[in-house]
């Protein structure tokens, strides 16, 4: 009986001995859970080697766009190759701004990025870029593991190869849209040369139902211009009877939302908009306005152009 228990004894404590390693070879491999805090450290993944590349060049690389509209949302993909000749490895990500969004074998933990399990060297994930305009920076550190149960023969390296060193976005604004008016130009100023009338467009404020941007004004003799690039939009103005001078006339004016309006025509024909022709200035209901005017007795007959401005 003795005998018996001294023999099992040892066959415990080597089953023991067997886990307790297995368990440790792992964590050698690659943390399986991630690392966080080491993507921009001097020390980088100090817990595998003391200095970067100590077992062969590793090379991080982040690919992805570089210039981004304000809160957009992008991906982009780190890897790491070099070192050790497997597929094992690891990873830590942080940025300056924005909101990181894991994809498919890694995750975000204290607000950084990193990997979930040792077995790859390439991640995709996504960037949420902030509302304003400015650069932010990624700041990494990878790990090419060798998959030897140690930490002897693995190697790691910053993104850039310096710590700190940062992948930079630039959050750049879009530009204005414009939409310009296509009266004929220079009686009427339409083309940016000529300080045309223009406004930028603002989401959800406009005349009509349909509006677009141009690069510059559209003059035409006609003012049919702007129906004629890209979208027919000057569909928001009705003179529902003829101007007949000394007599009244309505104009219907659709808007989207409340507002100001402002219109002028150039009932005497000289080419301006002149401050006494001024037909209407004062605050519109969203959705259709009837406009009542009286066109001057000395208002000349003939083709004309009129001016509506809406704030």
């Amino acid at each position: 009986m003795r005998y018996d228990r001294q023999r099992t004894f040892p066959r415990l404590v080597a089953g023991g001995l067997c886990l307790v390693m297995l368990l440790w070879a792992g964590y050698l491999l690659a943390r399986s859970g991630g690392k966080t805090g080491d993507s921009d450290q001097p020390d980088g993944c100090s817990c595998h080697s003391d200095t970067p590349n100590s077992n062969g060049n590793v090379i991080v690389d982040i690919v992805g766009p570089t210039s981004v509209d304000p809160g957009a949302t992008n991906s982009y993909t780190i890897s790491v190759s070099g070192g050790p000749a497997t597929t094992q490895g690891g990873f830590n990500l942080s940025t300056s701004g924005g909101t990181l969004i894991a994809g498919v074998n890694n995750q975000v933990s204290t607000g950084e990025l990193t990997h979930v399990d040792e077995f790859s060297r390439s991640w995709t994930f996504d960037w949420q870029a902030p509302i304003t305009a400015g650069t932010e920076s990624f700041f990494a550190v990878g790990l090419a593991a060798d998959a030897g149960g140690t930490n002897k023969n693995d190697s790691w390296n910053w993104y850039g190869s310096a710590p700190g060193a940062p992948f930079d976005i630039v959050v750049q604004q879009p530009p204005e849209e414009l939409d310009f008016g296509d009266a004929p130009d220079p009686s009427y100023p339409t083309l940016l040369a000529t300080n045309g009338a223009r406004h930028t467009i603002v989401p959800g404020v406009f005349m009509g139902v349909l509006i677009d941007s141009e690069p510059d004004g559209q003059p035409d003799a006609t003012a049919t211009g702007d129906d004629l690039a890209n979208l027919a939009d000057e569909d928001g103005v009705l003179f529902v009877t003829p101007l007949i001078p000394g007599a009244g006339a309505q104009i219907d004016v659709m808007v989207s939302v409340p507002g100001q309006l402002d219109a002028w025509i150039d009932f005497d024909g000289n080419g301006t908009w002149d401050p006494p022709e001024l037909i209407f200035s004062g605050p519109v209901i969203g959705g259709l306005n009837s406009i009542p005017i009286v066109v001057p007795p000395g208002a000349v007959p003939g083709q004309s152009f009129a001016r509506f401005r809406f704030n």
